[in-house]
């Protein structure tokens, strides 16, 4: 594609910003919009040049789906240039490119972010377009820097934009049914991903059934768990592309992607997750997992879009009947209203709480390990982290007189300038103070952690979620 300036309209979503980043890669000069990101996202995309309409030397504009016909930016865009969909302008960029694409109902994110950490791993050229970011920001969300590399793409079904893809290899991971407002049936649903098997150019990797010769079809290796499918994914499908195998080292040291069982908060009595999952199947296998671990464990749900909560209304009701403790976060409409819907969801649940009624003040001193899920794919993520501030805040509050201070970089904590950040750090004047710090980090559940100067200690990348105990007063000898 010939290099130009291009206008993404829905800029700051993840639909949008992996493919604003990969065209930026690409030489394209790249504008956008969105209405609903912040100054920070769009700060953190610095890769668009931020503009509310399209700049007059712009070729074409690109508008995500959640964008609706009659939006007054693509309406004057429609004027001035020539306008795609998202994942039709996708499936043209990418069309003469070694393409392998992963789609799916669910888990598409998480093995297409294992793909590129092997590629990575391996140091193996590659060319993606992500579909969520890596915890940390490990790696970027999108790059085209590698010319004649392969290019992985997470290749959304929901607007039936899969139609227009003829890849080269497909990983298909479940075709569980979903987005019934643009598949009525799920035999629709079905037929998009095997008429994607049938176009499919070398070889599709999955364990459903396409009626496929066996010399084109690989199956995924068994997994006990939904994520460790997603790993089996990955592998099978980067051993195909490369001829070369991933390691237990390649998966353990996977960064993990944001919105999927990340962890937000972990001390030793409190565990805070957030989890994208939005479909019946999803849920399920998060509330498996829950169970399976010996914590007493909570959830705060936030059903996604109307269409999906009253197709599998029941099976929502049967699943979330199961958490012992339940929070209902509104229905996160998506561009669809229906109240109704979600006024049903909370009568069928009589034991369920309010969202509000979820207090980070009750979780100070919770007395045996609790797990805390904030499960949605909506609004609840960004309430899940102010939630986790508003209880970091009121942990320092617990501490004073000592001055406690949070998110504290380790980097100048230690003679090797090396690590990532503490969650809670103090500096006690004297030793009461330090007997009082050590009382609260046991009330509280917190680990510490004693650090002096700083000689012969290597500390490590990521968030210790403990309190740093600073040991700087001038000596008295």
């Amino acid at each position: 594609m010939q290099r130009s300036c291009i206008y993404l309209l829905g800029a700051g979503g993840m639909g949008m910003a992996p493919l604003a980043k990969y065209l930026s890669d690409q030489g394209h000069t790249v504008f956008g919009w969105d209405d609903f990101a912040s100054d920070e996202r769009k700060a953190k995309l610095s890769f668009i040049q931020w503009t509310a309409s399209v700049p007059p030397n712009c070729d074409l504009c690109v508008y995500s789906s959640a964008i609706e016909e009659k939006d007054p930016r693509r309406v004057a865009a429609e004027q001035r240039c020539t306008c795609y969909q998202r994942g039709a302008f996708v499936a043209h960029l990418l069309k003469d490119q070694r393409l392998c694409v992963v789609c799916g109902s669910h888990g598409k994110s998480t093995t297409t972010a294992y793909l590129i950490h092997l590629f990575q791993r391996h140091q193996l050229p590659v060319n993606y377009i992500a579909g969520a970011e890596f915890q940390m920001d490990y790696y970027p969300v999108a790059c085209g820097k590698h010319s004649g590399a392969v290019t992985l793409f997470e290749l959304d079904e929901s607007d039936g934009t899969i139609d227009l893809f003829s890849p080269d290899v497909a990983v298909i991971l479940n075709t569980d049914w979903d987005h019934p407002r643009h598949y009525p049936t799920e035999a629709s649903y079905k037929q998009a991903f095997a008429s994607l098997a049938s176009r499919t150019k070398e070889q599709v990797i999955s364990n459903e059934s396409f009626g496929l010769p066996a010399s084109k079809q690989t199956a995924i290796p068994s997994a006990s768990t939904l994520l460790g499918l997603d790993a089996s994914a990955a592998s099978q499908a980067f051993q195909y592309l490369t001829q070369q195998s991933a390691i237990h080292l390649d998966l353990d040291t996977f960064p993990g992607v944001r919105r999927r069982q990340e962890v937000l908060l972990k001390t030793k009595k409190l565990t805070v997750l957030s989890d994208y999952a939005h479909h019946p199947n999803e849920l399920k296998a998060l509330l498996q997992k829950l169970t399976a671990d010996k914590a007493q464990w909570t959830v705060a749900f936030e059903p996604h879009r109307a269409s999906r909560l009253q197709c599998f209304f029941k099976e929502f009701v049967a699943l979330l009947n199961q958490c012992p403790r339940l929070y209902l976060h509104p229905l996160y409409e998506a561009f669809e209203v229906d109240t109704h819907c979600d006024a049903s969801l909370q009568e069928s649940l009589p034991h369920a709480g309010r969202i509000q009624d979820l207090i980070p003040a009750d979780w100070l001193e919770v007395q045996q390990p609790a797990t805390l899920a904030f499960v949605g794919a909506g609004k609840i993520d960004t309430y899940a982290r102010h939630w986790v501030e508003q209880w970091t805040r009121l942990v320092v509050e617990r501490f004073k007189p000592v001055e406690v201070r949070t998110h504290v970089s380790l980097k100048q904590a230690s003679r090797m300038h090396i690590g990532g950040e503490a969650l809670f750090a103090c500096e006690p004047k004297d030793l009461s103070e330090l007997q009082g710090v050590l009382h609260q980090c046991q009330s509280i559940g917190l680990d510490f952690f004693v650090l002096g100067h700083g000689a012969n200690v290597l500390i490590p990348d990521g968030r210790y979620d403990g309190m740093v105990i600073f040991l700087n007063q001038p000596s008295k000898t």
